[in-house]
C-alpha cells in the first residue's frame, strides 16, 4: 500500500516541462499531440489493410482511401504548424484587414517557409478523406445486410488559404453531417452489427470536430474583415476553435503606403 501511494505521489508530482506551442492559445499542444497520435494510429490501420489485403476488396477500398487522405492531412497539418513556429512571423503578412482587403492580403515566403503555405491548404486533403468516407458509408447503405459479421523569395496571395479554410470548413461540416446521418441509418437497419455502432461514434466525432473548427476557420474570417475583431478577442474563441495563425493587428508601413500586419 505504501509503495502504491509513493508511486501515485511521484506520478502526480509537478515538474517543469517543455511543450511545442506554435499558436497563441494554450490548448494547441494538446492538439499537436492528438495529431501525432492520430497519424500513428492511421498508419497502423493502413498497415492492417495492406497486410490483410482488404484494400483490394470493393467494399473496403473507399475506407482505405479515406484513411490515406486522413493520414496525409495529419502529416500536412503537423508540418505546417512546425513551419509556422520556426519560420513564419506576423510581419510577413502584408495587407489591410478591413472589408474585402482582408482576402487580398499577401505573405512573403522563401525556402522552407513554403511548407507553411502548403500546410495551410490542409482542408483539401481533409475533405477528400471525408468524401471517400461518405462514399464508403453510402455504398453499404445501398447494399442489403450481409449474413456474416464484420531559395528565392515569393510573394503569394493569402486568398487561396482563406478560401479553402472557409469553403473547406463548410464542406467539411456538410460531409461529416452526411456521414453521421448515413451511419445512423446503417445502425438502425442492422443493430446487431457492431461495425455500424462504432461508425456512429466515429462520425459524431467528425461532426463535433468540424463544428469546433468552424469558430477559427469561418467565424474569425468573417468577424475580422467586418470590423468585429473585438468580439473575437473578448469571447476568447481561440481556445475553442483555434485561429488561422495570421495576426490581425494592423500597422501602416512607413514610406511604402502598404499596410503590414504585426
Amino acid at each position: 500500500m505504501t509503495f502504491l501511494l509513493s508511486l501515485l505521489f511521484i506520478i502526480l508530482l509537478p515538474f517543469d516541462a517543455w511543450a511545442f506551442v506554435p499558436h497563441e492559445y494554450p490548448a494547441i499542444y494538446v492538439h499537436m499531440l492528438s495529431l501525432i497520435f492520430c497519424f500513428v494510429a492511421l498508419l497502423v490501420v493502413l498497415w492492417a489493410f495492406i497486410r490483410r489485403g482488404l484494400y483490394k476488396e470493393r467494399r473496403w477500398k473507399y475506407l482505405f482511401l479515406s484513411a490515406i487522405f486522413h493520414a496525409l492531412w495529419n502529416a500536412d497539418v503537423i508540418i505546417g504548424r512546425i513551419a509556422e513556429a520556426l519560420w513564419i512571423e506576423k510581419s510577413q503578412i502584408i495587407g489591410a484587414t478591413e472589408g474585402w482587403q482582408y482576402f487580398a492580403r499577401h505573405i512573403t515566403i522563401e525556402g522552407a517557409e513554403y511548407f507553411y503555405y502548403i500546410g495551410r491548404l490542409d482542408f483539401i486533403l481533409l475533405n477528400a478523406a471525408m468524401l471517400f468516407f461518405y462514399i464508403w458509408l453510402r455504398e453499404h447503405l445501398q447494399k442489403e445486410p450481409e449474413e456474416r459479421g464484420i531559395s528565392t523569395a515569393a510573394f503569394l496571395p493569402l486568398f487561396p488559404i482563406l478560401f479553402t479554410e472557409i469553403a473547406g470548413n463548410i464542406l467539411f461540416i456538410v460531409l461529416s453531417a452526411l456521414c453521421f446521418v448515413t451511419s445512423i441509418k446503417l445502425y438502425k437497419r442492422e443493430r446487431a452489427n457492431v461495425l455500424w455502432r462504432y461508425m456512429v461514434g466515429l462520425s459524431s466525432t467528425y461532426l463535433m470536430f468540424s463544428i469546433s473548427r468552424s469558430f477559427g476557420h469561418i467565424f474569425k474570417n468573417i468577424l475580422v474583415p467586418t470590423g468585429n475583431q473585438d468580439i473575437w478577442d473578448t469571447l476568447y474563441l481561440d481556445a475553442i476553435g483555434g485561429n488561422v495563425g495570421l495576426g490581425s493587428n494592423v500597422k501602416h508601413a512607413q514610406g511604402t503606403g502598404q499596410v503590414a500586419e504585426r
